[in-house]
């Protein structure tokens, strides 16, 4: 049975969607300020994942919030109505770990961001 998946239209509140063209690990969304509205992100893998969203442009910079799990061969879909602010880049990255962050090895998650930039929001 298919999953019903509804995601906040960043546009509508003058933003972007960022998606992976491949299978990846992790992805640089954006530099600088922004506001993310909605991530999906599909993992491929036999194990079950961990969504980290990191401020900052690579995975050292800081952890936004507690690392959702995405189960094997399975989607996560995270809604901010109101948005989640950023202010030095969003750089969002699968682990094999939810409490130590540990990159996983292979290029199994799929991801699909809605943002804005701060100039878009009035920043």
């Amino acid at each position: 049975m298919a999953e019903h998946v509804r995601l906040v239209p960043p546009v509508a509140k003058g933003g972007s969607w960022d998606r992976s063209t491949a299978y990846e690990k992790s992805r640089l969304v954006l530099t600088g300020k922004g506001i993310v509205h909605s991530v999906l992100v599909h993992n491929k893998s036999a194990s079950t994942v961990y969504l980290f969203l990191h401020d900052g442009t690579t995975a050292s910079g800081t952890v936004m919030m507690a690392p959702i799990a995405v189960p094997t061969d399975g989607n996560v879909t995270v809604d901010i109505p109101t948005g989640m602010y950023f202010d030095t880049g969003l750089f969002v990255s699968l682990s094999s770990s939810p409490s130590t962050y540990a990159l996983i090895a292979g290029s199994d998650g799929w991801f699909t961001v809605g943002y804005a930039k701060s100039a878009q929001v009035g920043g």
